[in-house]
């Protein structure tokens, strides 16, 4: 019985291998390439004169040297948006250790070029010959092994599991586990081939997505330095108005149940009464394409149903998206300004939400707003340069703009969720 379960798993180890190299040419490259980046990472660590960088360097090692150490990934590596947010935050902090929010020590103009390079660099894998093929499955794939290999290591370290192995009971029962679970054995090896082909190929790109990831962090955030830049009022007052309304979803877009769940979500960040705040913002975002996913993919974990290949082109055109924002009159003029200076709140910020201008100016559309506060700004600072009513005519005109940009990704990401997960 050993020598057929023996020669099962050398079975399913075979056809791995063959996988690998018909459907997978291309992932042997960016293993390699791979390898060769960190290499690099390591021989900057070992040269890197600057505390600062041997820091910063020395986590994104870690991080990926982390993920190659496993024999299987764990259900928290899967969690990517939120995996690599903390890995950002992580290099911030080490560049900018005084900011109570050093995810926001960012220039804007160093931020949007970061979103291009990441375009370019998802693109050009996405292109990589095989890789198409390879990664048509999806993560509640890599999700089924991750939780069966949880099992495993639950049960070993349980005390039934640890008696089992003390008195060495556990070989001898798994034989009779597999006789019964596992008649058909060439149906198990290629099951669990499968299984594996899904997680080596989810850990290769994990690996890729790190090492891009902490790269571009680690350059945006050493080059936007510690230098002060205040904002220049009263001309982006001026290219506040030159941004166009916020227009509904086209039925191009999306079909109309998700145009609903999106439009609902829109109203939600569009007339928050009170000052918007990233985590508020976020937290919509995470909301919106876990609605979308679950309205093409009813159940318990719709956001697994994506398929990889499909996850890395939705993030390849969403990062095209946000470097297109360069283009706008109005963020090319900020894009040596920290995206602290835009969110920091204002001494006034207290006054101004109890103010019934406020209440007066949600009334009104977003056009409108910029466009009066912009007046107010140019009446004041001629006639009362110190007085609150200019503080407020910016600070009114900057949570608009902010809104703007808020709602510019919120309706990218519910197209780019619906593309992604209507397959």
């Amino acid at each position: 019985m050993a020598s057929w379960i023996f020669f099962g798993l050398l079975a399913a180890l075979a056809l791995l291998a063959a996988v690998l190299s018909v459907k997978g040419s291309g992932l042997a490259g960016i293993g390699w390439l791979n390898y060769a980046r960190l290499r690099d990472l390591r021989d900057r660590l070992s040269a890197a004169d600057d505390p600062r960088e041997r820091a910063a360097l020395a986590t994104v090692v870690r991080r990926c040297e982390a993920l190659r150490a496993q024999w299987v990934l764990r259900e928290q590596d899967l969690r990517l948006l939120e995996n690599t947010r903390s890995l950002a935050e992580e290099i911030a902090a080490i560049y900018h250790p005084r900011s109570a929010i050093p995810l926001a020590e960012a220039s804007i103009g160093n931020l949007l070029q970061a979103f291009r390079v990441l375009k370019n660099s998802l693109l050009s894998l996405a292109q990589r010959k095989g890789i198409q093929k390879a990664t048509q499955f999806r993560l509640r794939h890599v999700l089924t092994l991750t939780r069966a290999w949880r099992k495993k290591e639950e049960w070993e370290n349980s005390p039934a599991g640890r008696i089992f192995a003390r008195y060495r009971m556990y070989s001898f029962l798994k034989w009779i586990y597999y006789l019964a679970r596992c008649m058909d054995l060439s149906f198990w090896s290629m099951r669990m081939a499968a299984y594996f082909f899904h997680d080596v190929v989810f850990k290769i790109f994990l690996a890729h997505w790190y090492l891009l990831a902490g790269e571009l962090a680690l350059r945006v955030y050493r080059e936007s330095g510690e230098k002060e830049t205040e904002l220049p009022p009263e001309s982006v007052l001026e290219d506040f108005q030159s941004l166009e309304e916020p227009g509904p979803f086209s039925e191009n877009d999306l079909p109309e149940e998700v145009r609903r769940i999106a439009e609902t979500s829109r109203k939600k960040v569009l007339f928050e009464p009170w000052k918007l705040e990233w985590d508020q913002v976020r937290s919509a975002y995470a909301r919106l394409a876990e609605d979308i996913a679950r309205f093409h993919h009813p159940g318990p974990r719709p956001l697994y149903e994506a398929r990889l290949f499909n996850l890395l082109t939705g993030l390849a055109r969403f990062a095209d998206l946000v470097s297109a924002l360069e283009t706008k009159p109005l963020l090319n003029k900020l894009l040596d300004v920290r995206v602290s200076h835009v969110l920091k709140a204002k001494e006034t910020a207290d006054w101004l939400l109890d103010n019934p201008l406020v209440e007066w100016a949600r009334k009104y559309r977003f056009g409108q707003v910029a466009k009066y506060s912009s007046m107010l700004f140019k009446t004041f600072v001629r006639g009362h340069p110190g007085a609150v009513l200019k503080q407020f005519a910016f600070d009114l005109a900057a949570e608009g703009g902010k809104r703007w940009v808020c709602l510019y990704l919120h309706d990218k990401i519910a197209v780019e969720a619906h593309l992604i997960y209507r397959d």
